[in-house]
């Protein structure tokens, strides 16, 4: 259905449909969740006016050519679809969280009997997940009762990235920057791809592979929108290949686990471990709470699984040839990527957890005590060992105050 999974963290969603089984004598008691929104509509029409006004300006001094029409008219049909909802769920989004629910609920009934807990980032996209998710619950029972919660702006927990100062600046100005460009630059494969929609390429509003590499974001966000894309033939496997990579390396540099040693885009996830961890101990408690689901972005996922090390997601490298060899973000972080921790009781057993990567399972770096099953204990012990050796600013008092100032 999709291009070879060089849609990037614009792929949609794929459900993974199977029944979960575990050990005799146990039984699921709570999960703790971390999602991405749901497909979306385009973030901004930046770009489409760009591609607009320059196919547009190709037709009045007669430079366009079929396919350039053919183009145009696309990225208008995308325009128009897209207008006031630009970075809101699309219809396949809101399917995407509603079904996730239905399934999850399927599999374990047995927690949604308790409290239900879900927070989501102030980010509207975020928000509309949370209420899709909520609502694919209430079509299975009516009566769960979920507790929602919109965080602030300043939002440490699942909007780190948008707080620490030192990864503002790394963002912005990071050496990463120059090796990206190195990286991009080592062909050129946009100017020939642009020569198929206009037939004179020497004054362009913009560098070749800046202008070519909004076409073929539009192309993927189609996929999200129309669930297929007519803009998909203008380009090659290789072509796509290219494009991807080029934002593959950008997501693994800039969000993921980036170059040998670089590790803050991944460490200033801390609060967000320390919130997991929090929450599973106070629900194991009490024995009250059956779920928390936080609903989040590709930000907060990609450094997350790189912190924890979940599916290899935090080997580091710095030859970027090599990335796409162990680390595809469509893998990492397609939307509507969930990540959930599945916990298990028995009557004087150790608890137990399943960790399941988009429905999948996951592996986290230890020994487990089933195929699958993890101890708590065990899983506990090794979050708090990446934790401990964080240099976490103890000295102001607040979550908020320790990830704007954390710095390595």
């Amino acid at each position: 259905m999709y291009p070879c999974g060089f849609l990037g963290t614009e792929m949609p969603y794929s459900p993974f449909p199977y029944n979960i089984t575990w050990p005799e004598g146990y039984q699921p008691v709570y999960i703790s969740h971390l999602g991405r929104h749901g497909s979306r509509y385009m973030t901004s029409g930046k770009d489409l006016d760009t591609l607009i006004q320059w196919l547009t300006e190709a037709t009045v001094k007669k430079q366009i050519t079929y396919f350039g029409k053919c183009l145009l008219n696309d990225l208008l049909s995308l325009s128009l679809l897209s207008q006031k909802k630009w970075g809101q769920l699309t219809p396949l989004g809101d399917k995407e969280q509603f079904y996730l629910a239905v399934r999850m609920y399927k599999r374990f009934p047995q927690i949604f009997n308790k409290k239900v807990f879900a927070d989501s980032t102030y980010i509207k996209r975020a928000v509309q997940s949370m209420k899709c998710f909520t609502a694919g619950l209430y079509s299975c029972d009516n009566t769960i009762t979920v507790e929602q919660q919109i965080n602030k702006k300043a939002d440490p927990i699942l909007r780190f990235f948008d707080l620490n100062l030192q990864y503002l600046s790394y963002k912005k100005k990071g050496a990463w920057k120059s090796e990206q460009e190195n990286f991009v630059n080592r062909c050129n494969i946009g100017r020939l791809f642009l020569s198929q929609f206009v037939s004179d390429i020497s004054s362009l509003p913009l560098p070749c592979t800046t202008l070519a590499s909004m076409i073929y974001n539009a192309n993927c966000n189609c996929y999200n929108v129309f669930e297929a894309s007519a803009m998909q033939h203008f380009f090659s496997r290789r072509e796509m290949r290219y494009f991807w990579q080029n934002e593959n390396c950008k997501n693994y540099l800039e969000k993921g686990p980036s170059g040998i040693g670089t590790n803050l885009p991944q460490d200033i996830a801390f609060g967000l471990l320390q919130n997991i961890i929090t929450q599973t101990e106070t629900a194991l408690g009490t024995s009250t709470i059956g779920a928390n689901f936080r609903f989040a972005h590709a930000e907060t996922i990609i450094p997350f699984a790189a912190l924890i090390g979940i599916n290899h997601y935090g080997l580091q490298t710095d030859n970027l040839f090599a990335i796409p060899y162990f680390w595809r973000d469509s893998t990492v972080a397609p939307m509507a990527t969930n990540i959930q921790f599945v916990f298990f009781q028995g009557l004087n057993k150790p608890t137990l957890v399943r960790v399941l990567y988009n429905e999948k399972d996951a592996f986290l770096p230890l020994p487990p005590q089933y195929p699958c099953f993890y101890k708590w204990t065990d899983v506990k012990a090794y979050f708090e060992q990446i934790l401990s050796a964080l240099p976490i600013p103890t000295q102001y008092d607040t979550i908020v105050q320790q990830v704007k100032y954390f710095k390595l």
